[in-house]
């Protein structure tokens, strides 16, 4: 018999949501290498990376979602169907950070399962944070999320290392999960 390592490709499906204007696209596609303007998401915009963790490929497809009130029922389908959430907020604009419980109780609604992926709260920090740490951490501990700071130029390395980390502790329950080594 023969020990035989694969290499599994995985997708994990991410969705950004946050208020108008909080930097989500302007994050997303300065990590991706995406050049030209960034305007204002009116609908979902659909990107995709792949990462090699070890011995394992995946491939994350991000959906960046409006932040307007108008068109948050754009991003239905990627709240309804999404593997990790990633909320984001501006830290030096305390209405963006109040209104994230708006957020929850919308992405609640569409998913009531929700609670069960990688929640990552993404303060966005712009160059003067107003938001106290200690107002983030508790809330982030209040709602089940895993709390990363960055600028708009930093890499999505941090986000993808909690959404993995998440699911291998979880991976005792996966019955979907593929092995890395199978014996021939």
């Amino acid at each position: 018999m023969e020990e035989v390592c694969l290499s599994p490709r995985e997708t994990i499906r991410i969705t950004f949501a946050g208020d108008h204007r909080v930097g989500k696209s302007t994050f997303i596609k300065n990590n991706l290498g995406l050049s030209g303007d960034i305007e204002s998401t009116i609908h979902p915009q659909i990107y995709s990376r792949d990462y090699v963790d070890g011995i394992k490929n995946i491939r994350f497809i991000i959906a960046d979602l409006p932040g307007s009130r108008n068109n948050r029922l754009l991003g239905k389908s990627y709240i309804q169907n999404l593997d990790a959430l990633v909320l984001a907020f501006k830290l030096d604009d305390p209405n963006s950070f109040y209104g994230l419980g708006d957020w929850i109780y919308f992405i609640s609604n569409l998913n009531p399962i929700v609670k069960k992926v990688p929640l990552i709260l993404l303060g966005i920090d712009k160059g003067n944070p107003v938001v106290r740490y200690s107002r983030i951490l508790s809330f982030a501990k209040a709602n089940g999320f895993i709390y990363i700071q960055s600028t708009i130029y930093e890499p999505l390395e941090e986000i993808y290392r909690q959404i993995i980390n998440f699911r291998l502790s979880n991976n005792a329950n996966c019955s979907k999960c593929l092995p890395a080594c199978v014996i021939l």
